[in-house]
């Protein structure tokens, strides 16, 4: 493969993954507390100038033009979505930066901004998605009388009747330790060390505010993914041609440059 072949092809990688991620932002348009994932490029260096080839020889004129395409890993924007108000006193939605803490029936332990919440058959309050147990701010799980109002305080305080019931924990984690998980739910290390079924993770906790009967809205911005879509794919489409055109230059120099062999 020549030089120019290999660009080519790095370029056409990163517009398929570009592709990829902003065809899944567009997707989740309308997913609760979903935030948007970004593609960060930069120039890579020719092969010599990287390091990856131990003793070369520079080739000042291919060098001319670069190493192509460098992919980072993808990040997520986390900044807020727009709060919607429902009609259930079980949702809620957090404003400002921030995550409940939900556990899984393993006692496995993930962050969230998903609020729309539930109460389960055991009188638990759980995630509508997937079940997950919503901690407080001692690490326990919280229990709820399904049959008496519910209120919620901005500080995440949970009063039914005269009393205090729990308080929801309420975290929060540096944007670059985050990774997803799927079904609005995240991780980082601090989760990992936690014993499972006890404790909280080693997180400061946020400012945020819970807004009773409201919902994050997704982050998403569908017109800048539309637009993110197009030239990703309009990319895709040059890089294909300039691999193409590049196959038939090499041929046809085959052809005639192989008659005087």
């Amino acid at each position: 493969m020549n030089y120019g072949t290999t660009l080519s092809a790095a370029g056409v990688l990163t517009s398929m993954h570009r592709l990829d991620v902003a065809a899944n932002n567009l997707a989740n348009a309308q997913t609760t507390a979903f935030k948007p994932d970004w593609v960060i490029t930069s120039a890579r260096l020719p092969e010599r100038l990287m390091g990856t080839v131990p003793d070369a020889s520079p080739k000042q004129l291919l060098e001319q033009l670069g190493g192509g395409v460098l992919q980072s890993p993808t990040i997520s924007d986390q900044r807020q979505g727009s709060v919607r108000t429902t009609t259930r006193p079980l949702d809620v939605a957090l404003d400002g930066a921030g995550f409940m803490i939900a556990r899984d029936r393993s006692g496995a332990l993930s962050l969230t901004r998903d609020g729309r919440l539930e109460i389960d058959a055991n009188g638990r309050l759980v995630m509508a998605s997937g079940g997950r147990a919503v901690l407080d701010s001692a690490g326990d799980e919280i229990e709820l009388d399904r049959h008496r109002p519910i209120t919620i305080f901005e500080d995440g305080t949970i009063s039914q009747g005269a009393g205090i019931v729990a308080q929801i924990a309420l975290v929060n984690s540096p944007a670059a330790s985050l990774r997803k998980q799927g079904d609005g739910l995240y991780t980082t290390d601090a989760l990992n060390r936690v014993s499972r079924r006890a404790g909280l993770p080693a997180l400061p906790r946020a400012d945020a505010r819970l807004v009773q009967a409201a919902i994050e809205e997704s982050a998403v911005d569908p017109v800048s993914q539309l637009v993110e879509v197009m030239k990703a794919t309009r990319s895709f489409e040059v890089g294909t041609n300039l691999i193409r055109q590049q196959d038939q230059i090499s041929r046809k120099s085959l052809e005639t440059f192989g008659r005087f062999a």
